[in-house]
């Protein structure tokens, strides 16, 4: 019976299948090693091996990307730690607004943080060149957001313009408190006081804020500011307050309700002159007194100069269609910019914000057909149909794309000329021909698919 027993043995040890792995291509991306079997972690390049799934999985969106240029772009599914190419909530900053980020780690929109506020990148800070910066000094690894600056003014009291990195940063300085070291640890945030007007907390129309009778102000509800210092309305941090002007250490600040500010900064209309309003950036608390604008062209692109009480500035909103970006056009019910899309319609000022084949309509602003739009005054070409003479190319010719240079698309079809100033469909480009005419001919010279 014992051979027998080996024979069996020896029957079941070559039936067990292998757990070898295949090495991975020395030129794959990142995204190339997501989902491959795997028992460690070096199997998987830079990413980790699930050991209980045995697979690599991705650790950000750039672990999505692949060394094929033409694939398709993926992020990560947190979850189960594979590219995905459509995945819900944002994937960048372009899908939150102005004063957020996105948090890819959640793929959620969060509001950007202010100076010296805990981060751990760049993109969590207000501004566009705030960076978020390690503090060697007082908590080593320890990351707060700064503030671009040029000079010391732009900074809060006990802050400074210093070089951080290669960049202009507001960093600490001085301590708002007596007998502490100056770190972002030291500066305490804070909700400012709005100072509207109010005779109720309803009036102030925020939760943070509440009305105080006494004053007939709104006030922060929550005064967490210690004694000595008050909140700076700029950064929403605590900084030492001021009684005079000369207590801000530079001429181009001043004293201004216990803060430090730049000579000309207002938080509303009542703080300027007469003839200037307050300009405040987006996610910004406190701007610069400008003069009045004097016509739409004085304001930026989806703005519209408008009469707010006895002033004139600058508003979200459109008298014309030149007041908004070149995708949009102007409702001339609401006055606000429309776009790109209204319903399944495309809008544009001009045939670039249109699609493959469409025409811009200067009448209506919206993209067409340029092969079917007849009645809208634009277009009604037979580009790119098929042909075996000029006859049926009323208004251009018959062509072979592929002559003369020999290029992929050999079949004739029809193009218009556009020697006499006519405009050519999105994708199509005015090119000479051997007759010494020119006409609209598809960029990539390839008509197959093209305007149905």
């Amino acid at each position: 019976m014992r051979p027998v027993a080996l024979a069996l043995l020896a029957a079941a040890l070559t039936g067990c299948p292998s757990k070898t792995v295949q090495p991975p291509d020395p030129d794959a991306g990142p995204g190339d090693f997501v989902g491959r079997s795997c028992n460690v972690d070096a199997e998987c390049g830079d990413l980790r091996c699930d050991t209980v799934r045995h697979q690599c999985i991705c650790l950000n969106d750039d672990s999505c990307k692949s060394s094929d240029p033409m694939a398709p772009k993926k992020y990560c599914n947190n979850y189960t730690g594979l590219c995905v190419e459509n995945i819900a909530g944002c994937k960048s900053d372009s899908d939150c607004a102005m004063t957020e980020f996105c948090d890819v780690n959640t793929r959620a929109c969060k509001v950007k943080k202010s100076f010296c506020e805990t981060c751990s990148s760049d993109q969590e800070c207000g501004g566009p060149s705030d960076n978020c910066i390690v503090d060697d000094k007082t908590d080593a690894g320890t990351k707060y957001c700064g503030k671009s600056c040029t000079v010391n003014a732009d900074c809060a009291r006990g802050a400074a313009c210093v070089d951080k990195g290669g960049t202009k940063q507001c960093w600490p300085d001085k301590s708002p408190v007596a007998g502490q070291v100056a770190s972002c640890k030291n500066f305490q945030g804070c909700a400012p006081d709005s100072l509207r007007t109010c005779n109720s907390n309803a009036e102030c129309g925020d939760p943070l804020q509440r009305c105080d009778p006494a004053r007939g102000k709104c006030i922060a509800a929550q005064q967490v500011c210690p004694f000595g210092t008050t909140c700076d309305p700029r950064n929403k941090i605590c900084v030492a307050d001021c009684a005079v002007d000369a207590d801000c250490g530079d001429p181009k600040l001043r004293c201004n309700n216990r803060i430090c500010e730049a000579i000309g900064e207002c938080t509303d209309d009542l703080g300027c002159p007469a003839n200037k309003v307050c300009n405040v950036a987006p996610g910004q608390t406190a701007g610069q007194c400008v003069a009045f604008c004097a016509t739409d062209s004085n304001c930026p692109i989806g703005q519209a100069c408008t009469k707010v009480g006895d002033r004139y500035k600058c508003q979200p909103g459109c008298t014309t269609t030149a007041n908004c970006a070149l995708d949009q056009r102007c409702n001339q019910t609401t006055k606000q910019c429309e776009g790109p899309l209204v319903g399944n319609v495309r809008v544009c000022q001009a045939t670039p914000s249109c699609g493959s084949c469409q025409l811009c309509n200067s009448k209506n602003n919206e993209c067409v057909n340029a092969r079917t739009a007849c009645d809208a005054g634009t277009g009604c070409f037979p580009h790119c149909q098929p042909c075996s003479g000029n006859d049926q190319c009323t208004g251009g010719t018959c062509v072979n794309l592929g002559l003369p240079d020999g290029g992929p698309d050999s079949a004739q079809y029809c193009v218009r000329y556009c020697s006499s100033g006519q405009e050519c469909p999105q994708g199509f480009n005015c090119l000479g021909l051997t007759t010494g005419q020119s006409a609209c001919v598809p960029s990539d010279r390839q008509c197959s698919g093209k305007c149905p």
